[in-house]
């Protein structure tokens, strides 16, 4: 997806009723706040509970584009594709083959497009090149698997072939390919072996990401009170970069997303073991989590210092023995179902050469630092190459390289503000505030910040964080509608995030914790 035909397919009257209910939620509590700060708390208190209730829900519906019946009956064909195809076939593709492979399964199916006309990305160097050169030697895939093995994955990949159209499925294999860790594998590669790709299996496994939600809200409502979730729903389910058409109705993609909100909850009902654990889970799944935990052992680590003695709380001890005990069982497991521990190398190899790619829409402090308006994608692209996008991609770099000091500073600075404010708040509420370091210091895909959802969980009463979280949630909108390509909006989207976080970090050093509801 390179320009905002695609990236705002529910642009128009859709993205209107979004920004609506975005602003709704955000009025909604703006009169809250000016009551209380009136002394009038109680008036109209159940009318607006209706209405915040209300709004959430619709909000909810919007993420399906107000069609929640296309949990049944749609299916992200793209995406299950690479998960599917990609998880049930790991310990033969590893991180590397599966384009390759799927070329070849369709030269041998008489694919309508010759490989010799085909662009390919190239997953070992992430180069897009001509697939001329691929299908030339077709053992270098195919001895990696059995014949019965080759067999299913090519009846595999032909279902999906089937459900695109020619020249889309063409386009799929110029993506990134899977990249998903080996511990989603052990949910994801065992169920995608259950049996071949049908209508009926892929039903059921869309399935699992409803679920997943239902859960993820669930235990929101359960950990930090029904206003509180509702403020995270409504910021998931309005916001621009993580909007259900990137990964909606597809395959296990929201079970970090479930992890993380879910071991939120449970800290913030002093369940630090089952929280520490259930984000271990939710790092081990997508990796960026795991700044929520390090925001938690920053402020422990303040803590010590502090009181001069390395003895930590028993809560901290709980939830330290949490991510421990999280990480004994999913490692050892996933080394069981993707064929050894060297699984763990291939991802590690594999993230860094993608992390060393840039992608259009690629959020965070670095895409702001990389953006340079004389190289914009619409400025650099080069539609005579096989990959028409390379040269915006060394731009990209470049840029980069020379701001990278900056960069560090930066992402220093923002460091030592996290740990004031994580000294002072309350030691549920570190992991949330962590959040901001994925917006300083990681580069993920703009469908991750859906992550951002969980500074809602600090609770209507922090009225900066919550009503600057919708407000965040509508302006998402007005930025994607006034660009004219995908990594600008990505680019000035990724400010306003940076800048949301720091307000909302250094409200936390400077005020602490606010009276308890």
């Amino acid at each position: 997806m390179t320009s905002l035909d695609v990236a705002l397919a529910s642009s128009g009257t859709l993205a209107t009723l979004k920004v609506a209910l975005a602003l709704a939620g955000a009025a909604l509590l703006g009169w809250s706040w000016a009551l209380r700060r009136a002394g009038r708390e109680g008036e109209h208190a159940r009318l607006r509970d209706r209405l915040l209730a209300g709004v959430a829900v619709l909000s909810a519906l919007a993420w399906w584009d107000f069609a929640p019946q296309h949990m049944l009956d749609r299916r992200h064909e793209w995406e299950f594709y690479h998960h599917f195809v990609g998880g049930k076939y790991f310990r033969e593709l590893g991180y590397t083959r599966l384009y390759d492979c799927t070329l070849i399964a369709d030269e041998e199916a008489g694919f309508e497009f010759p490989a010799a006309q085909r662009p390919v990305r190239r997953l070992a160097t992430n180069r897009v090149e001509m697939a001329a050169g691929v299908v030339a030697d077709p053992e270098a895939c195919k001895s990696h698997f059995t014949p019965e093995r080759w067999e299913a994955f090519r009846a595999d990949v032909g279902f999906f072939r089937e459900r695109m159209t020619p020249r889309r499925w063409a386009t799929a294999l110029t993506d990134h390919g899977f990249n998903a860790t080996p511990v989603w594998a052990i949910a994801g590669s065992t169920l995608a072996n259950t049996g071949p790709a049908s209508e009926t299996r892929l039903r059921a496994l869309a399935l699992i990401d409803p679920l997943l939600l239902a859960l993820l809200w669930g235990a929101a409502c359960w950990g930090f009170g029904w206003r509180a979730a509702a403020v995270a729903l409504i910021f998931w389910g309005t916001n621009e970069p993580a909007r259900g058409i990137w990964i909606g109705n597809a395959y296990l993609r929201q079970d970090w997303l479930a992890a993380t909100g879910i071991g939120l909850a449970l800290l913030r009902r002093g369940r630090m073991a089952a929280g520490g654990a259930a984000l271990t889970v939710a790092t081990l799944l997508r990796i960026f989590p795991g700044f929520l935990v390090a925001a938690l052992a920053l402020r422990a680590a303040v803590g010590c210092w502090q009181r001069r003695s390395l003895r930590l709380p028993t809560s901290q001890r709980r939830f330290a023995l949490g991510c421990l005990a999280a990480l004994a069982i999913a490692l050892p497991l996933s080394a069981v179902v993707c064929g050894g521990f060297g699984a763990w190398r291939g991802f590690v190899e594999n993230s860094r050469k993608h992390l060393s790619s840039p992608l259009t829409n690629f959020a965070g402090l670095k895409t702001v630092a990389a953006f340079s308006p004389a190289s914009t994608m619409l400025r650099v692209r080069d539609f005579s190459l096989p990959d028409p996008y390379s040269p915006w991609h060394e731009a990209q770099r470049a840029t980069f390289a020379r701001r990278e000091p900056w960069f560090w500073t930066a992402v220093a600075a923002y460091t030592v503000l996290l740990a004031v404010a994580v000294a002072r708040e309350e030691e549920w509420a570190a992991p949330i505030l962590g959040t901001g370091l994925v917006v300083i210091g990681a580069q993920i895909g703009a469908y991750y910040y859906a992550l951002l959802s969980v500074y809602g969980f600090l609770g209507p009463r922090r009225e900066p964080a919550a009503t600057g979280l919708l407000l965040l949630s509508a302006a998402t909108w007005a930025i994607a509608s006034s660009t004219r390509a995908i990594d600008e909006a990505s680019m000035v989207q990724s400010l306003a995030c940076v800048v949301y976080v720091l307000v909302v970090t250094a409200l936390a050093a400077r005020r602490g914790a606010p009276t308890p509801p």
